[in-house]
């Protein structure tokens, strides 16, 4: 599986919708700043499709 290509215009508006910098730019690739930064990611992605699921 590749990776998903994010353009730093993706990158700033993930880092804005958190409040922070969870994302950043390395050697041309978009990679979480922390562990902590990875799980909250996927934490709000998690409740996010929960929610939605639960609206059909």
């Amino acid at each position: 599986m590749e990776p998903i290509k994010l353009s730093m215009k993706d990158v700033r508006y993930l880092n804005n919708l958190f409040g922070e910098q969870i994302l950043k730019a390395q050697n041309g690739k978009a990679v979480f700043t922390s562990e902590h930064a990875q799980e909250k990611f996927l934490n709000e992605v998690r409740k996010s499709t929960y929610k939605h699921g639960q609206e059909e």
